[in-house]
């Protein structure tokens, strides 16, 4: 896993220190904006946790509700601190990658408005992470996926899909619906990260 070069065979002399700059300079604000939002994220994360019956939900939330911003706050610290460390960016990508998954499971997992989020992330592994990695990160996804989609038709998890976006116990699940969706998110996933 490292960051990518793009420069070519015969690139001018300090290009790669030039793009190290430029990614650098990249993340660095990517760490400032994600504290931005934070005010934004987390009074939802603790509005669903509040709303929901379901514990194991409420327990997964509040958890991510907690994490993310120690993260974020320890990332600007160590960014201001001592600068893009290596693997800094495969580090908040890979990890922002599951931490998503988490948080679209327990939102309702194929349900989930999140899920979208996924295709996103598998954008940005595939320009960041070496085809090994790659293949490992984005097969967890396509994974979870088809995990999503196995509970929700089994109806495994009783109440997998939140009461807020009308799911709950005995909620109706449409098996075609949720064998499409993880088939088109599949592709969508495999592509993105190509």
């Amino acid at each position: 896993m490292t960051t990518p070069s793009v420069s070519a065979p015969g690139s001018p002399q300090g290009f790669d220190e030039l793009e190290r700059a430029e990614i650098s300079r990249m993340f660095g604000r990517v760490v400032g904006v994600r504290l931005i939002a934070l005010p934004l994220a987390l009074p939802l994360l603790v509005w669903v946790a509040w709303v929901e019956p379901a514990l194991w939900r409420r327990v997964v939330v509040l958890g991510v509700a907690v994490f993310i911003p120690l993260f974020f706050v320890s990332e600007v610290f160590r960014y201001r601190a001592h600068g893009l460390r290596r693997y800094g960016v495969e580090l908040n990508i890979g990890l922002a990658a599951f931490v998503q998954l988490l948080v679209t499971g327990a939102t309702g997992a194929l349900e989930s408005p999140l899920l979208y989020l996924t295709v996103l992330l598998s954008l940005l592994l595939g320009v960041f992470f070496a085809p090994r990695a790659l293949a490992v990160l984005v097969g967890g996804q396509v994974a979870a996926v088809w995990l999503f989609a196995y509970l929700e038709a089994s109806a495994a998890v009783r109440d997998l899909i939140p009461e807020l976006l009308g799911g709950g116990p005995g909620a109706g699940r449409l098996n075609g619906h949720l064998w499409s969706t993880a088939i088109a998110t599949s592709v969508a996933l495999a592509a993105g990260a190509a």
